[in-house]
């Protein structure tokens, strides 16, 4: 990492195996809205390696990465495994690598946690205000709520692949797991490469040959960090 004033940089952001929840969405977008915002980074690879985690995380990072996919081209290298919100994540970007024994894909939902499946009457000590407010809905609600996440999600990966995808709607929603190598048969993702390879493939997308690498985990903490020197120094 040579960073030179005024030379034109990628950026690389590292993001380790997580399960995403709204703590690590929140630091994820950080990184992401601090490449969107420096005019010297022209394009973004970011090394992702997630399973997933909860749904309104992973909605929230695939739209802060398509929204600086807007601005400058964002390419993903799917390390371990890119599954499930991880996947959705990486809808975002303009392109996907993969390696060899990656695991990627698994796309669809899981909902539990919200109450037990087969409602309880109420003791004599519980009063609500509706029927389903001690058990939030009936078997056949959360079934419905979890047939329209999956088809929203599917729906993100048939509109974000389009052609690029070799495999129905319907084999999408299976939510099967795929290597590396047949991600990239199935289109799930576009081709086996390495961090290097990405940053190649970034290069060329934002239309520059001379370039440095910045660390966006490094500097984002770097401004936190003067943030808090900031506030204590008076104290």
């Amino acid at each position: 990492f040579n960073v030179y004033p005024g030379k034109p940089k990628i950026g690389i952001i590292d993001i380790p195996f997580t399960v995403l929840t709204s703590d690590t969405a929140f630091v994820i977008t950080e990184f992401l809205e601090f490449v969107r915002l420096n005019d010297e980074i022209k394009g973004e690879v970011i090394k992702l390696e997630s399973p997933g985690g909860g749904a309104a995380a992973s909605e929230q990072l695939y739209l802060a990465t398509a929204r600086l996919r807007e601005e400058k081209p964002v390419v993903i290298v799917g390390n371990g495994i890119v599954a499930s919100g991880g996947y959705m994540m990486s809808m975002g970007a303009n392109f996907i690598y993969a390696k060899p024994s990656s695991f990627i894909g698994n796309v669809g939902v899981r909902l539990s946690g919200l109450s037990p499946l087969v409602p309880r009457p109420p003791t004599e000590g519980q009063v609500s205000t509706g029927p389903f407010k001690l058990t939030a809905g009936s078997r056949r609600d959360f079934i419905s709520i979890t047939d329209e996440l999956r088809d929203g999600f599917a729906g993100i990966v048939v509109a974000n692949r389009g052609a690029r995808l070799k495999i129905s709607r319907d084999e999408v929603l299976q939510g099967k797991l795929y290597s590396g190598i047949g991600a990239v048969r199935s289109g799930l993702a576009d081709a086996i490469g390495s961090d290097v390879d990405a940053i190649k493939k970034v290069a060329s997308l934002a239309g520059i040959s001379r370039y440095d690498l910045v660390d966006v985990n490094v500097e984002v903490a770097r401004v936190f960090f003067q943030k808090i020197a900031r506030i204590l120094e008076p104290l």
